[in-house]
C-alpha cells in the first residue's frame, strides 16, 4: 500500500511556511510548495475537500521527517516572536555529583567499612528517598529571563560540524545560547558529546507531549505553548558546571559525606532489623528478596524503606554484596554441607533424596 504523507502546512518559494487554506494555495498540484524536510523536498498536491479537513499531500522519500520537520519550523518561528526567555534552574542531585567525587566518595566509604556499588549512585535519588532534606536539589544556576531584544536569534546556522536548531547570541559578546527543540527524536550522542567537548551553553526544548492530540498546529498555538511556559525545557549542557564544582568543592563534599553516612545509618538499622535474622533463607531462595517484603509489609511494620521498595531491594543489593553476608553464608553452607554428608554416609544418597528431594 501506497504512503501518503499528510500536512497542514509546507514551505513556499521563499522558504516558509504556509498553510493550506492560503489563498495563493490552489487546489490540487501546487509544484512550487515543498515538503518541510530538506532531504524530501517534495512538490505536494493540496487537498481541499468539503468533507475532510483540508491538508497537503504527497509520496513521501525513504526517511522523510516531513511531519517533524514542519513542527520544528513552527517552534523556530514561534521563538524568534518572543519578547522574553526564560531559562530554567540548573540542579544537581547526589547521584549527578557522584562521577565528580568518586575517589573521595571511595575513600570515605573505606573508612565507614562501607561500600555503595557504583550502579547504584547512578541510579537512585537518594537525597528524595532516603533523608527528609528539604534542600535535596542543589543550585548551580537558579534561573533567569532574557530579553531577546539584547540578542541576534539565529535560525539552523551552522557550527563547524553541527547545527543547532536556534542561537541566541549576546550583542556585541561571544556569548551564545544554544537551543535544540524536541519532538520526536532527542539530541543523539554523539552530537551531546561534541558540544559538551566545547563546552558549549545548549538547552533542550521539549515539545514532545504537545502534538499528539489531533488538533489544528498553528504558529499561534506553538507561540502560546512558549508564553506559557507550557513546556519542559532541560539544560543539555552547562558551561558553568565545572567552575562551580570547583568553587563549592569543600560544601559539595561535606554535604555528599553527610548523606553517604546517613545512608550507612540507615543501612545498618536496616540489616539489624532484619537482614541478620533472615541470611539462611536467603541462600536457600534466590526470590527471598520479594517474599520478605511482602511479609514485613502485612505485619504493618512501619520502617523508612518499606515506603520505597526500590529502597529496599538497595539495601538487600548492598547486604549481598558485603563480606558479612558472603561469609555467614559461606558458614551456612558449610554446615548444610556437612550435614548432608553426615546423613548420606550413615543412610546413603537414596535416603537423602526421598526425604529432602534433592
Amino acid at each position: 500500500m501506497e504512503t501518503i504523507l499528510k500536512l497542514p502546512k509546507v514551505l513556499n518559494e521563499n522558504g516558509d511556511l504556509i498553510d493550506v487554506n492560503h489563498s495563493s494555495v490552489k487546489r490540487g498540484l501546487n509544484p512550487n510548495l515543498k515538503c518541510p524536510d530538506s532531504f524530501c523536498n517534495a512538490p505536494v498536491t493540496a487537498r481541499k475537500g468539503k468533507e475532510k479537513q483540508a491538508h497537503f499531500a504527497h509520496k513521501p522519500k525513504d526517511g522523510c521527517t516531513g511531519y517533524e520537520s514542519m513542527l520544528h519550523l513552527l517552534a523556530k518561528e514561534a521563538v524568534k516572536k518572543l519578547k522574553t526567555f526564560r531559562l530554567p534552574n540548573y540542579t544537581l542531585y547526589f547521584y549527578d555529583l557522584y562521577p565528580f567525587f568518586k575517589t573521595e566518595i571511595e575513600s570515605f566509604e573505606e573508612k565507614l567499612g562501607f561500600h555503595i556499588p557504583e550502579a547504584v549512585f547512578l541510579s537512585y535519588p537518594f537525597s528524595h528517598n532516603l533523608t527528609d532534606w528539604e534542600k535535596a536539589p542543589i543550585e548551580v544556576f537558579s534561573g533567569c529571563t532574557m530579553k531577546l531584544s539584547q540578542f541576534k536569534v539565529f535560525v539552523e546556522k551552522p557550527i563547524k560540524d553541527m547545527t543547532p536548531d536556534l542561537r541566541f547570541n549576546l550583542s556585541n559578546t561571544d556569548r551564545n545560547l544554544h537551543l535544540e527543540i524536541l519532538v520526536t527524536h532527542k539530541i543523539d550522542e554523539v552530537k551531546k558529546k561534541r558540544l559538551i567537548e566545547r563546552n558549549l551553553c545548549f538547552l533542550e526544548l521539549d515539545l514532545s507531549d504537545h502534538f499528539k492530540d489531533g488538533k489544528e498546529i498553528t504558529t499561534k498555538r506553538v507561540h502560546e505553548i512558549f508564553l506559557k511556559s507550557e513546556f519542559r525545557h532541560n539544560w543539555i549542557h552547562f558551561p558553568k558546571l565545572e567552575k562551580f564544582l570547583k568553587k563549592n568543592r569543600e560544601s559539595l563534599l561535606k554535604e555528599m559525606f553527610s548523606r553517604v553516612k546517613l545512608l550507612y545509618h540507615n543501612y545498618t538499622l536496616f540489616t539489624k532489623e532484619v537482614l541478620l535474622s533472615e541470611v539462611e533463607n536467603f541462600v536457600d531462595d534466590s526470590y527471598y528478596d520479594n517474599k520478605l517484603l511482602v511479609k514485613l509489609k502485612d505485619n504493618k511494620a512501619k520502617n523508612l524503606y518499606l515506603g520505597h521498595p526500590d529502597i529496599f531491594d538497595l539495601f538487600v543489593g548492598v547486604f549481598k554484596n558485603s563480606s558479612e553476608y558472603r561469609h555467614r553464608s559461606q558458614i551456612i553452607k558449610t554446615e548444610k554441607a556437612a550435614k548432608r554428608a553426615d546423613f548420606v554416609s550413615r543412610w546413603g544418597e537414596d535416603v537423602y533424596k526421598k526425604i529432602y528431594g534433592k
